[in-house]
C-alpha cells in the first residue's frame, strides 16, 4: 500500500496529469498542537484523561468501525488512535465481521470507517466516494456516497463532468472544481493506495496491461477488456 501524496486524493504517481496547477505541490500535513487549538477555539475542554470533552461535556470518543477479516486496515488502525490521541481525540476501534460491516456501510451506520474501490480516473473515484450516482439518505441502502455527502453545487459539477467531452475545457473546469471541493471540505480523508495484482501469462498471447499503456485495472472486472486487447504472439 503507497500513501496517497496529495489533498486532492488523487495519486501524483497514475493520476498526476488530472491535478490542478493551484494542487500540484499541496501535499497533506498535520499537527497535534494545532488540532488541539482549533478544538479548544470551538470549546473543546480538555480532559483529566488525555481526551477533550465537547461543550455538552461527553469524551471526544470516535466509534472507528473495520472488518476484522481485513490485516491490513487491522494494523492500520491503532497507529490511527494513536496519532489521534495525541491531538486529544479518542479512537474506539471496532473490528467486526466483514458482512456486518458491509451493511453498516451501505446503510450509514457507523462514525467512522474505512473503504476501498477500484477506479481508473478522478471523476470515477470522486463519484463512487462523493457523488451522488447512487446515493442514500442513512438508513437506506447506499451503493456509494457512504459517507452520505450532499451539496447541490457539487452535483452539478458531477452532472457537468459526466456530460463533457473528455479532456475538453468544460470537463478540466469541472475536475478542478470538484479537486477544490476535496481539498477544501474534505467529504472523504484519503489515506492510501491499495496495492492489486494482476498475473498474465505473454508465452502465447501479447496486450496485456503494461506501465506504459495501464489501459485496465489488473483486476477480474476487467477481465473482458483485457482478453478485448489480446493479439496471438507474433501477429
Amino acid at each position: 500500500d503507497t500513501a496517497i501524496d496529495n489533498r486532492t486524493g488523487l495519486p501524483e504517481k497514475s493520476m498526476g496529469r488530472y491535478i490542478s496547477a493551484q494542487y500540484k505541490n499541496a501535499p497533506f500535513t498535520s499537527s497535534a498542537s494545532e488540532a488541539k487549538k482549533i478544538l479548544s477555539q470551538a470549546g473543546f475542554k480538555m480532559g483529566s484523561d488525555g481526551i477533550f470533552k465537547t461543550p455538552k461535556g461527553t469524551p471526544l470518543q470516535i466509534q472507528f468501525l473495520i472488518p476484522s477479516t481485513y490485516a491490513n486496515w487491522v494494523t492500520i488502525a491503532p497507529v490511527m488512535q494513536s496519532e489521534l490521541r495525541a491531538a486529544g481525540i479518542g479512537l474506539t476501534i471496532e473490528a467486526i465481521a466483514e458482512t456486518t460491516w458491509e451493511v453498516d456501510l451501505a446503510l450509514g451506520q457507523f462514525q467512522l470507517s474505512m473503504n476501498s474501490a477500484q477506479y481508473e480516473n478522478p471523476y470515477g473515484f470522486y463519484d463512487f466516494y462523493f457523488g451522488n450516482t447512487e446515493a442514500a439518505p442513512v438508513g437506506k441502502l447506499a451503493l456509494t456516497d457512504y459517507s452520505r455527502y450532499q451539496n447541490a453545487a457539487t452535483d452539478q459539477l458531477f452532472n457537468e463532468l459526466s456530460t463533457s467531452a473528455p479532456g475538453s475545457a468544460e470537463a478540466t473546469s469541472a475536475l478542478d472544481q470538484l479537486e477544490t471541493v476535496m481539498v477544501t471540505q474534505v467529504p472523504i480523508i484519503p489515506m492510501f493506495v491499495n496495492s492489486q495484482q494482476g498475473i498474465f501469462n505473454s508465452n502465447v498471447a501479447t496486450g496485456f496491461p503494461t506501465p506504459s499503456n495501464p489501459y485496465a485495472f489488473p483486476s477480474e472486472i476487467n477481465t473482458e477488456l483485457v482478453v478485448l486487447h489480446l493479439k496471438p504472439k507474433g501477429h
